[in-house]
């Protein structure tokens, strides 16, 4: 059985997600595994006596080990109380180290089809710009990441706008969405935000393109879209809210991609007020 992973730091923000992946758990037929990550750090000992290594690295990892059974506790009540007559299994890991690295390992050796993680709106940018672990899990995830904001709700999902730039990864993202669509039931807007000094006859190609490979999986709820704007960014919200969108999707194409696309005043702003959860394909993405 393939399974979701679910990223935690035992916020409100996590609790959130961790209900809308128990939605597609039932819609997707998978299992859950919630996952956390941390690093404790050594105090230096007191000549006179002060607390070692181990002692601190236990402790961090008891508490630790207590947070993360309260929130397991809390998921499994939901699953039962929303879910009844529904078996999801659930599965939790706590482990020391870097996130990156401890993501990498865990998708390279377990069959997990979505890495989820909670956010605020206030500090969606923040996320997705680098320093963040998010960049973490982007960089080192194969696996495309769902970022849910606390005001989202999946289970009114029924529009994704897959913004795109017609390059050859957005065909394996569209395949992607194209097999989701067909367990969630929604339909998928493909929309393209030309920016003054594209090539016209360059992008008409790459557009060509794009529409006989998509056209070639059969799925009818499929749509094409092209806007102008100045900013991207600001335009796909605009177009989001406007169209009513209930996700946005995209392909992360190489590092400094975010930095670059939100690197704007104004840009930062709009990603501030992004109201729709975000599906991102990352760079390992396959």
């Amino acid at each position: 059985m393939k399974k979701l992973l679910l990223l935690t730091d035992f916020s409100d923000h996590a609790e959130h997600a961790a209900e809308n992946a128990l939605y597609l758990c039932t819609k997707m037929q998978t299992a859950l595994t919630i996952y956390h990550s941390f690093q404790a750090f050594p105090l230096v000992a007191y000549e006179n006596g002060g607390p070692y290594l181990t002692e601190f690295s236990d402790a961090y990892a008891a508490e630790t080990n207590e947070r993360m059974a309260r929130f397991l506790s809390k998921t499994k009540v939901f699953a039962e109380e929303n879910f009844e007559g529904i078996e999801i299994p659930i599965e939790h890991i706590s482990e020391d180290g870097d996130l990156g690295a401890n993501l990498a390992k865990l998708l390279a050796n377990a069959d997990y089809e979505l890495v989820i993680m909670g956010s605020g709106s206030s500090d969606y940018l923040d996320q997705l710009l680098g320093g963040s672990e998010t960049q973490s899990v982007i960089i080192h995830s194969n696996r495309p990441i769902l970022i849910i904001p606390l005001q989202s709700n999946l289970k009114q999902l029924k529009k994704v706008v897959f913004a795109t730039d017609y390059n050859e990864k957005d065909f394996h993202a569209i395949n992607y969405l194209v097999d989701m669509a067909g367990l969630l039931s929604f339909e998928i807007q493909v929309l393209h935000v030309d920016t003054f000094g594209d090539n016209p006859d360059k992008k008409w190609k790459e557009e060509v393109e794009l529409k006989r490979f998509a056209g070639g999986l059969n799925f009818p709820g499929i749509t094409y879209h092209s806007i102008w704007g100045k900013e991207v960014i600001p335009r796909l919200n605009k177009y989001c809210d406007e169209s009513g969108a209930d996700l946005l999707a995209m392909v992360h194409y190489h590092q400094g991609f975010f930095s670059k696309l939100f690197g704007l005043s104004s840009t930062r702003k709009e990603v501030r007020n992004q109201k729709q959860p975000l599906l991102i394909f990352p760079p390992k993405f396959i």
